[in-house]
This record gives C-alpha cells, structure tokens and sequence, in this order.
C-alpha cells in the first residue's frame, strides 16, 4: 500500500502498479485527507467502504 496527498499521484500510481501486478488498484481515501493505493486483493473491510476509485488492469497482450 502505498499513500499520496495528491489524488492525481494516487491514479498515476494505481495506473503503474496495475500494469505491474496485473491486478486492479484502488483508491482509497485515508487519514488526513490522503489518498491510499491497495490492490484488490489486501483490501481490509474498512478499506472496502472508503474506495474513491478503481483502475482496473487491462490485459492487452493478444
């Protein structure tokens, strides 16, 4: 997991780590107005009911 202040930072992030892990990314909002990237499978219940976005991995190898 990995936290940002920026939302912009955030998806960017989510965007790299998709691609990497071959995993959908979410972004969760987190303490002190901060933005949290967490792979769809570390996901807590409390991270569950505080996701602002997902990006989701697009496999594009034919």
């Amino acid at each position: 997991m990995s936290v940002f202040k920026s939302y912009d930072r955030a998806v960017a992030h989510a965007e790299a780590e998709a691609v990497a892990w071959e995993s959908d990314m979410h972004i969760v909002a987190a303490a002190n107005e901060t933005f949290a990237v967490v792979d769809e499978f570390d996901l807590t219940p409390e991270q569950d009911n505080a996701i602002v976005d997902t990006i989701f991995f697009e496999d594009t190898a034919d």
